[in-house]
């Protein structure tokens, strides 16, 4: 086995191993183009989530609308994420809250109607993307939840209905459901790292690669004593 063939299986292997991290764990729905519920307030949107098994989240990405029609490419806006235990299927323990500033959000024209509260200038669409920062949870429901968005008339873009959205109004009175029907906000979860334990044939290709790494160096070895 020549040096060359040897290093590149390597890093074939390499590859298709790093290639699997940042897997999505949670996808709460696509956006379909009008507000779930009022972001630019003095309270907290939260909604539930699903976790299969343990795992580290990297990336909370959710959609937003603001107003106007036809506003910016990027977006500059701050928000605070938060993560919740699930408590008879409402927030509560706090698991993680951070405050993100300047935050930048891209365009997204396609999921936003623009005819959404008609009188007004319309909506643009924008995704963001919150780092967890490798949060560790059990399998289980939580809840995450945005709050203090800083953008005046914005909303939280809604998807198809695949849980129970919970509001909070700062008026001293808790977690309270829904009051403007049961709809959705888009977001999505990734993992923030994948581990792999490679397959029987993988474990035998990486020693086959070392092993001619070894024979390789050996001759060399050999060549510079004669």
């Amino acid at each position: 086995m020549s040096r060359r063939v040897v290093a590149a299986t390597l890093a074939a292997l390499t590859l298709s191993v790093s290639s699997l991290s940042a897997q999505p764990v949670f996808d709460n729905g696509a956006p379909t183009g009008r507000g779930a519920g009022p972001l630019d307030f003095a309270g907290e949107l939260a909604h539930d989530f699903v976790l299969g098994a343990a795992t580290s989240l990297g990336a909370f990405n959710f959609w937003a609308m603001v107003n106007p029609l036809n506003g910016p490419a990027i977006l500059q806006a701050g928000y605070k994420v938060s993560v919740y235990q699930n408590n008879a299927g409402s927030p509560g323990t706090s698991l993680f809250s951070q405050t993100y500033t300047n935050q930048t959000g891209t365009i997204d024209p396609s999921c936003c109607d623009p005819s959404f509260r008609v009188g007004y200038s319309g909506y643009t669409g924008y995704t963001f993307s919150a780092d967890l920062g490798g949060l560790s949870l059990g399998a289980g429901t939580y809840w995450i939840s945005l709050s203090d968005f800083q953008h005046p008339d914005s909303f939280w873009i809604q998807t198809a209905s695949n849980g129970s959205l919970d509001q909070y109004f700062d008026f001293g009175t808790g977690w309270e459901t829904d009051p403007f029907g049961s709809v959705e906000g888009a977001f999505n979860l990734t993992a923030a790292s994948a581990t792999v334990v490679p397959e029987p044939a993988s474990l035998a290709l990486v020693t086959s690669g070392f092993l001619g790494l070894a024979v390789i160096a050996r001759r060399r070895r050999g060549s510079l004593r004669v």
